[in-house]
């Protein structure tokens, strides 16, 4: 008996192929968008010394509490931990507005840790690279460090005076002749406001300048002082010379 011929197959219709391609195109995207920042990520850290640093002191709570405040932070210190894919989200839906409030404080943070660790990552020349390098040591501190240690690092490896030593007691002793612990409150945020731009805001070089940044800190940190300068602070001379009022 001779079998009936089977009709051809018939190809998909092109309306409902279309669904289809899409749909593959949106998961390959997505799976792109989840792995390349996981790629970048271990790409810029390839070369990463360990350990990580930790700080050798353990500051009071009332002083990291200040630091915290002073940098945009409420609340109790909270540093949340970053994944490439989540850290290059938030680039994205960033206002871009320029504006240091817009950067949350446990990310400005991180970004001053992975500064002052910089040393060690390896040289690099481009300007993206070293971006690229210190953003992807910021994930990694969230992951290594908590919100304390972050900033006892800070407190010790930072600048908050003009020249000398690093660190906050160094600056203390500099300025108030006693180690920071021992400072009031309004003592310490005089020298804390001072971290990033210790000779743009040097107290014996820019008085009044100094004068209006201690009273911004002291409203942000919500300490009450009636001085423009803590009374105990040693301004001296202008070790660069020819310091203005401004």
């Amino acid at each position: 008996m001779s079998q009936a011929p089977t009709a051809p197959r018939q190809r998909a219709p092109a309306r409902r192929r279309g669904p289809i391609v899409a749909g593959a195109l949106l998961i390959v995207l997505a799976a792109t968008a989840f792995a390349l920042p996981y790629a970048l990520y271990w790409h810029a850290l390839k070369h990463l010394s360990e350990p990580a640093p930790q700080a050798q002191q353990r500051y009071p709570d009332a002083l990291r509490q200040l630091y915290w405040t002073l940098h945009g932070g409420h609340g109790p210190i909270r540093v949340r931990r970053l994944s490439p894919p989540g850290f290059a989200r938030e680039l994205l839906t960033d206002p871009g507005d320029g504006r240091a409030a817009s950067v949350p404080a446990d990310q400005r943070l991180l970004y001053r840790v992975a500064y002052l660790q910089r040393t060690r990552l390896p040289s690099r020349t481009g300007t993206l690279q070293r971006h690229l390098a210190q953003a992807a040591l910021a994930i990694r501190l969230s992951r290594e460090y908590d919100g304390a240690g972050l900033i006892d690092y800070a407190l010790e490896q930072d600048r908050f005076a003009d020249g000398g030593p690093a660190g906050i007691d160094a600056a203390a002793r500099r300025y108030f002749d006693r180690p920071a612990q021992s400072l009031s409150a309004h003592e310490q945020v005089a020298l804390l406001m001072l971290a990033q731009a210790p000779s743009y805001f040097d107290p014996g070089c820019h008085r009044e300048r100094f004068a209006r940044r201690y009273a911004w800190a002291l409203e942000k940190t919500g300490v009450a002082s009636t001085q423009t300068i803590p009374a105990r602070m040693r301004t001296g001379i202008c070790a660069r010379g020819g310091g203005d009022p401004g």
